[in-house]
C-alpha cells in the first residue's frame, strides 16, 4: 500500500469517520440534514518524488443553496459538490516540521517522508484536523454560525471566494431585512462589473417565493 493511503487508513479515516465523514478515495464528506456539505480532500502534488509524497489538504463548505445556484449557473445540477465548489474554501496548513519547506514562513503543502514518516505525518495531520479544521467545518454546516463567522472582523474564514455570500446563507430562512439588504446590493451592482448579479437576484427571489 502506498504511504499516503496507509496514512489515511490508519490515522485519518478513523478521525474523520468519528466526526461523521464518509470516505470516497482521498475525499471525505459530511452532509448536514438540510443538505449542506463539508469536505476534506487530500490532493497530491507534482513535487512528490519516489515514496516521498507532497500533498495539500483542501477544505470546503458547500451550502445546498449555493450548490443549487451553481447548477443553475452552469446549466446542470452538481452531481457531487467538491471542495472547489465551496462557498468557503481554504487549505489546512502543516506545522513546520511536516511542511515541504520547513522554515519561519511555512507552507500550505504537507510532506509525507515515505513509509517511515507515516506515523509522524498521520499523527500531525490528525491533530490539526481535530484542533482546527473539524470544529470550523462543523460551524460552517450551521448557516447561522457560518453567517456570524463571515461577519466577524476577526473571523478565521479569510476573504472567501464569492461576491455575495450572504445571499446563500439567508435565502432559505425566508424573508428578512438582512436578505432585503443583500438583494438591494445585487440590484445596485453594475452588470458590466458583475454580469451574474441580475441573474442571482432573480434566482434568489424565485427560490424565496417557491413553496417549501
Amino acid at each position: 500500500m502506498k504511504p499516503l493511503d496507509l496514512m489515511l487508513r490508519d490515522h485519518i479515516t478513523p478521525v474523520l469517520t468519528a466526526a461523521g465523514y464518509r470516505r470516497r478515495g482521498r475525499e471525505y464528506t459530511r452532509r448536514a440534514p438540510h443538505g449542506d456539505v463539508a469536505i476534506v480532500h487530500l490532493q497530491t502534488s507534482a513535487g512528490s518524488v519516489g515514496d516521498q509524497v507532497d500533498f495539500y489538504v483542501n477544505l470546503g463548505a458547500v451550502p445546498a443553496s449555493y450548490a443549487d445556484w451553481l447548477g443553475e449557473l452552469f446549466g446542470a445540477p452538481l452531481a457531487r459538490p467538491g471542495h472547489e465548489h465551496g462557498l468557503w474554501r481554504d487549505r489546512l496548513r502543516p506545522p513546520p516540521e511536516l511542511a515541504d519547506e520547513p522554515g519561519p514562513y511555512g507552507s500550505d503543502r504537507w510532506r509525507l517522508r515515505g513509509a517511515a514518516g507515516v506515523a509522524a505525518c498521520g499523527a500531525g495531520l490528525a491533530a490539526a484536523l481535530t484542533a482546527t479544521a473539524l470544529p470550523l467545518l462543523a460551524d460552517l454546516l450551521d448557516r447561522d454560525r457560518f453567517l456570524a463567522l463571515h461577519r466577524d472582523p476577526g473571523r478565521p474564514l479569510g476573504t472567501g471566494v464569492v461576491t455575495f455570500p450572504e445571499i446563500f446563507l439567508l435565502v432559505d430562512a425566508g424573508p428578512s431585512a438582512a436578505l432585503d439588504a443583500e438583494l438591494a446590493k445585487l440590484d445596485a451592482a453594475d452588470p458590466a462589473e458583475d454580469p451574474t448579479a441580475p441573474r442571482l437576484a432573480a434566482w434568489a427571489r424565485a427560490r424565496l417565493a417557491a413553496p417549501a
